[in-house]
């Protein structure tokens, strides 16, 4: 086809033969193959037997013969030896040629780019599905971001409405604590007193009252803090004051009558609140006792400390609808200058930085060192003294103290 030079034809020869690993087969009109050369160890060819059909020692020719009248090209055919080759069908008078050039190369760009055609559509289908994901997210994002506003209002709403029901529960609280007259009144002890809250409305209780020529001293703890153990300490100051109205002095009747009725409340607030109470009643140089509380500190005129042990005076309030088994009464002689120290845990469970509890030990320490001074100095220097120990440590409980003296 073109008159090369021979140098120019030896080279493209050679190059053909190198890269392409020509061989040929040649067959005749009855399918047998009369001939075969070149490169047939390319293919796994070279055990080919002249004289024999041809489809069956070759069997990728099956459904390409007998040869067709032009010339076919069938690309990328798969050989025995596993590379592939692009056939060219040649026919002949009587048969025709069978020429084999190796494509492997070629093939397995071709595959590689197929592959990577393939990959691309599944990324862009990836990519699609992403999209459409990203889409829905992003609106299920916006519709919680709404939700989260219209949350966040409503909280804040329901914040303010709680704060100012918590202010008002605060303030009724602090409304019902004696009063410094109702204390300086006191006939037969001097009486000083402080209360902290942890929370904005607390759980603890003290009173002071005077009926019928008796002073009375109530001290009590509700469990928990907040809003409920706030209203369930307003219930029983309303209780203790009613039931000492009534002049009834049997503490058996007393807590019983008391116990059942918070025991109703609570039950009808859902709720699980219970109280520890002591109730001390002052006259003619004697307390009487009765509830259970915290140890009661009976401290002598000059600073000797006696514990009078609550436990088994009485029983949680609230906690059960029958207690009258329970309660009992102690009754303690009380000289000039001999007094009582009432208080809560709070003040014995409070902590300081390295996590000690001030104790009743300390407690006891404290009153004992400054029992000579007035009620209110007592009262006083221990509230510093557990200030001190506190230090910047948060207080998380209510703290509640009563410093009663026996008057001379």
């Amino acid at each position: 086809m073109f008159d090369l030079p021979a140098s120019v034809a030896s080279s493209l020869c050679s190059l053909v033969t190198t890269e392409r690993a020509p061989a040929y087969l040649i067959v005749d009109g009855s399918l047998t193959l009369r001939g075969a050369g070149g490169s047939l160890q390319n293919y796994g060819l070279e055990a080919l037997a002249l004289g024999c059909p041809a489809t069956e020692q070759a069997v990728f020719l099956e459904g390409l013969l007998p040869f067709g009248e032009t010339p076919l090209v069938m690309k990328a055919v798969e050989m025995p030896s596993g590379r592939a080759a692009d056939l060219h069908l040649h026919p002949a008078q009587e048969g025709g040629w069978i020429l084999l050039l190796d494509c492997t190369a070629e093939r397995a760009e071709t595959q590689r780019l197929q592959q990577w055609a393939y990959d691309m559509a599944l990324l862009r289908q990836r990519e699609a599905r992403l999209k459409e994901e990203l889409a829905v997210a992003f609106a299920a994002l916006e519709r919680s971001s709404e939700e989260l506003k219209r949350l966040s209002v409503k909280l804040e709403e329901e914040n303010l409405r709680l704060s100012a029901e918590l202010e008002v529960a605060r303030r009724l609280q602090e409304m019902l604590l004696p009063t410094p007259e109702e204390l300086r009144n006191a006939q037969h002890v001097d009486v000083a007193c402080f209360m902290q809250p942890a929370a904005e409305v607390g759980g603890d209780y003290y009173d002071v009252l005077q009926y019928n020529g008796h002073t009375f001293i109530a001290i009590g703890d509700v469990t928990g803090h907040g809003l409920h153990s706030g209203v369930v300490m307003l219930m029983a100051q309303v209780g203790v004051r009613a039931l000492i109205a009534s002049k009834d002095s049997d503490p058996v009747r007393f807590f019983q009558v008391l116990n059942r009725t918070l025991h109703d409340n609570i039950a009808r607030m859902r709720g699980d609140r219970s109280l520890s109470l002591a109730v001390l009643d002052f006259k003619d140089g004697e307390v009487r006792v009765s509830g259970q509380h915290e140890q009661i500190i009976v401290v002598r005129r000059g600073g000797q400390i006696e514990l009078v042990n609550t436990l088994d005076l009485g029983f949680p309030i609230g906690l059960y609808d029958d207690i009258a088994s329970f309660v009992d009464e102690k009754k303690v002689r009380l000289g000039a200058g001999d007094g009582v120290v009432l208080y809560t845990d709070g003040f014995t469970e409070a902590e300081n930085p390295a996590g000690e509890q001030y104790s009743l030990e300390r407690l006891c320490e404290a009153v004992t060192l400054h029992w000579a001074k007035p009620v209110e100095g007592i009262k006083d220097a221990i509230v510093a003294d557990v200030r001190e120990f506190i230090d910047v440590q948060t207080v998380y409980d209510d703290l509640t103290l009563v410093v009663a003296k026996q008057k001379r």
